[in-house]
């Protein structure tokens, strides 16, 4: 399970908007891994400890199966690491070529662009869900059935 979120630190609200966000990605992979023997690696970060997040998915195993919803076999146990960690090299990838794909394409002359666009266009089926936040609000959500495509530039630009 990959999850990438990203906010601006200074925000007095970043602990609660991530923790939030955390558990609503917690419970939609509970569904998707139930019966699955399930570990966390989340990425170190001077905000939150273990301990917290280890709170949360102790909460929502203990509501999913009292409530017999799907779930892992497992009660996952949270473990911070650092970048080098290989498995949090990749969300940082994806994030990166989406931010490429999204934020510089008018930047980039024909030759490059294409390239990020196809870059990005390989890298899409691995993006299970893309949910754009803003003041506090989802406006809008992306996932397999409804992709992200280069419409929605507008959407994000505005938002810079």
């Amino acid at each position: 399970m990959t999850g990438v979120m990203t906010g601006v630190r200074p925000d007095p609200n970043y602990k609660i908007e991530y923790f939030k966000l955390f558990s609503e990605l917690i419970k939609t992979r509970f569904r998707a891994l139930d019966g699955e023997i399930v570990s966390l690696q989340v990425e170190n970060n001077a905000i939150f400890n273990e301990q917290e997040l280890q709170k949360i998915i102790d909460d929502l195993y203990l509501r999913s199966e009292t409530n017999n919803y799907r779930r892992p076999s497992n009660k996952p146990i949270v473990k911070l690491c650092s970048k080098q960690t290989i498995n949090l090299a990749l969300p940082d990838c994806l994030l990166g070529v989406l931010g490429d794909y999204i934020f510089h394409k008018e930047e980039f002359k024909e030759d490059r662009s294409t390239a990020i666009e196809n870059k990005f266009e390989q890298l899409r089926p691995k993006f299970r869900c893309i949910q754009f936040h803003s003041n506090k609000t989802i406006v809008n959500t992306f996932t397999v059935k409804k992709p992200f495509h280069k419409s929605y530039f507008t959407l994000f630009k505005g938002a810079n």
